[in-house]
């Protein structure tokens, strides 16, 4: 049970932030809006710039102004300009400049007359005075009511009288920042004292087409768009605005050089003199008010519309929390590396999911929430998964490091599946290499292991070593010994039977004996004789295969493994036969024998001291 909750634990965790993720771009605070504008920004700047043939700048820039005087220009000069811009073939001047004082050279009928005379818009702009001497332009409201959608201003500063009455267009100068002042959106018409305005972009298109008038549709959303009647319909937000193609940019001259042939273009005349200027910070950058002007007619006549739909806002959604769903199924259920891998992929698809909506389709459809929800649920259930299994891992090790080898505890915490009732069955080939002919032996044993190791039980092995007087070769047979029967045997004994020794043999056999738990010291009370010493021996040994020999050294310990090859063979007893007699010929022989047998025949006759 306790199990059961902490598995759920971390998906109810993981599901939790989910939802509070989702919960919070429901609500969609003002932040969102701000880094959602930011991430959209991105493709804004991705796009490959160019420029329409049939729009051009001309800007007034410091130079212009050293050479034909500080501004303001009497207007008699600007209306020269003016006139010049169309002997070049201009097909309309735009002048976004704000007429809202008499020239102080009374020039003002001059530049008057010109104006009644040419295709030329002057600017007006929106005000929070309550005063409005803004021109009005007709308006037809298709739909719904545009109150409460079209931005509203309580006033407007058009040009003086004189310059109002003959000039052919007039539009509003004006701008929508969004909250965090980067300009992405303008207002083709906003509103003052319940009349309609047009922007001097929207002023300049009715202009081109020749119209007269405009028609504003608005819906049950807010405005749905405006028209041109001989132009075509432009779709807008639901404030009256359109999204900017920044991608475009106007060819751009100064006004005092020689200047280019301008048959049937629209010239849009710009101050960008120190101080003069109103730069604009925008997605791509900060650019002058004329660029900003160039970008809205551009998008206008390119036909590009740019939109955010009123669905965008539930597809994002959706896709944060299906997305983010998916993410945490596979970090809890997969190995790492689906995850791992899952994640970069959905970052990187939506961004150029996001990217291909706007340029193919013009939709403005945000990446960047989503790629935050799906990031943050990847980072919460690696986080519980690792720490589940950090968890899971500590306990192996606390139950099990005292019971299992290191490594087979690492690989349990490596594995924790491996864990389960009843075990594994494997195929398994075990090598021993320090036992001599073990090799040839287990092949008999491939699939009965069991066997194999009652064998190897078996082969345990007891050496009698009969001592008398033998000090000087003790510690060199020990040491044979032992380095022989190490390597022959699982578990072995080196038995030293004093018989009656007169020299030092007693005590360098209890000197071996101490540091070698392998060797077992028994001294008789008196001398019995070789034979009665190596009977006491056996009489003693633990082990079922008993080895004898001298202790002299003229029985070579490294001789032991081919006695034992023979016993193998099935034989009782082995003797080894010396090639050179150094004394008696019972004393020479070296034995290996089973056990059972011959205590089966001994009697205990010898009194014994270990």
């Amino acid at each position: 049970m306790h199990g059961d909750i902490g598995e759920m634990k971390k998906w109810i965790i993981s599901l939790a932030i989910i939802l509070i993720l989702c919960g919070i771009r429901f609500t969609d605070p003002w932040f969102l809006d701000m880094v959602r504008m930011k991430a959209l920004d991105q493709h804004q700047r991705n796009q490959t710039q160019e420029s329409l043939s049939n729009l051009v700048t001309v800007e007034i820039n410091n130079e212009t102004l050293n050479k034909k005087g500080q501004w303001p220009w009497d207007r008699n000069a600007l209306s020269a300009e003016v006139i010049k811009l169309y002997q070049k073939g201009a097909g309309l001047v735009v002048l976004p400049i704000l007429f809202a004082d008499e020239d102080r050279f009374g020039k003002d009928a001059v530049l008057a007359r010109t104006l009644k005379r040419t295709p030329t818009i002057i600017g007006q702009i929106p005000t929070n005075d309550e005063v409005n001497t803004a021109i009005v332009r007709g308006f037809a409201a298709v739909g719904k009511s545009w109150k409460g959608w079209v931005y509203q201003y309580p006033g407007a500063l058009g040009p003086i009288p004189e310059l109002a009455e003959n000039a052919n267009a007039v539009g509003m100068m004006v701008i929508a920042p969004e909250k965090d002042g980067v300009v992405r959106r303008m207002p083709l018409v906003i509103a003052v004292n319940d009349e309609l305005y047009p922007s001097i972009s929207l002023e300049v298109l009715r202009m081109a087409a020749g119209d007269i008038s405009y028609q504003i549709k608005t819906g049950i959303a807010g405005v749905e768009k405006v028209r041109i009647p001989k132009f075509k319909t432009i779709e807008t937000d639901v404030h009256g605005n359109i999204w900017l193609d920044f991608k475009w940019k106007t060819p751009t001259y100064a006004l005092h050089e020689e200047l280019p042939d301008l048959t049937g273009q629209i010239v849009i005349v710009s101050m960008t003199a120190s101080g003069l200027d109103s730069p604009v910070p925008t997605p791509v950058g900060v650019i002058h008010s004329h660029d900003l002007i160039g970008a809205s007619l551009a998008t206008m006549m390119t036909g590009r519309n740019i939109t955010r739909p009123y669905w965008t806002n539930v597809g994002e959604l959706g896709a944060s929390f299906g997305l983010a769903l998916v993410i945490m199924v596979v970090v809890l259920l997969l190995p790492w590396y689906f995850g791992a891998a899952l994640m970069p992929a959905s970052i990187i698809g939506l961004f150029y999911g996001s990217s291909y909506l706007f340029t193919k389709h013009d939709l403005l459809v945000d990446w960047s929430y989503p790629v935050l929800t799906i990031f943050v649920a990847w980072a919460i259930a690696a986080f519980l998964r690792f720490m589940e299994e950090h968890k899971k891992r500590m306990e192996i090790k606390k139950q099990f490091e005292h019971y299992l080898a290191p490594a087979m505890v690492k690989k349990l915490q490596k594995n924790p599946d491996l864990l389960k009732l009843g075990g594994d069955t494997r195929e398994l080939t075990l090598l021993f290499c320090d036992i001599r002919g073990f090799t040839p032996i287990s092949e008999q044993f491939k699939t009965d292991p069991q066997g194999l190791t009652k064998l190897m039980n078996k082969r345990s092995i007891s050496v009698i070593v009969p001592v008398y007087n033998s000090e000087q070769t003790l510690v060199a047979l020990h040491k044979r010994l032992n380095s022989v029967c190490t390597k022959l045997a699982g578990e072995f004994e080196i038995i030293f039977v004093n018989d009656g020794s007169i020299d030092g043999s007693w005590q360098e056999i209890q000197n071996v004996a101490k540091i070698d738990s392998s060797v077992v010291a028994i001294n008789l009370m008196k001398n019995y004789g070789q034979h009665n010493a190596v009977l006491c021996g056996i009489r003693q040994a633990i082990h079922e295969i008993v080895i004898t020999m001298d202790d002299d050294l003229q029985n070579p310990p490294e001789e032991i493994p081919n006695l034992l090859e023979k016993l193998n063979e099935g034989y009782d007893v082995i003797y080894g036969m010396p090639e050179k007699k150094g004394h008696g010929y019972m004393r020479n022989f070296g034995s290996v024998f089973t056990k059972i047998p011959i205590l089966t025949r001994l009697p205990s006759l010898y009194p014994v001291i270990s």
